[in-house]
């Protein structure tokens, strides 16, 4: 099951960076190693990327790839970037 998602997630991160706007992804996983509640985290450039991010289908999609592994309805939340120190790095993960 977590193979499963990760292989998800990595497909949606494909999508996301054909998004204007989109910036990352953070994933936190916590609970049991074989099924753990996951929590994700997209940075986007602004508010109006991610509505039109939302127009062009791209949230649909990602859910619906999600929907085939996880548990339950996600549950989504919009919130303004507060601060952070995340180090600038070319490297990518996914």
């Amino acid at each position: 099951m977590v193979r499963d998602f990760q292989n998800i997630l990595s497909s949606v991160v494909e999508l996301a960076r054909q998004q204007d706007g989109y910036r990352g992804i953070v994933a936190l996983a916590s609970g049991k190693s074989e099924s753990p509640d996951v929590t994700l985290a997209a940075l986007w450039d602004s508010l109006e990327a991610i509505r039109a991010s939302e127009n062009s289908l791209f949230l649909t999609q990602a859910i619906s790839r999600f929907l085939g592994c996880c548990e339950g309805l996600p549950h989504i939340m919009e919130q303004e970037l507060f601060a952070s120190d995340f180090i600038a790095t070319s490297a990518r993960a996914i």
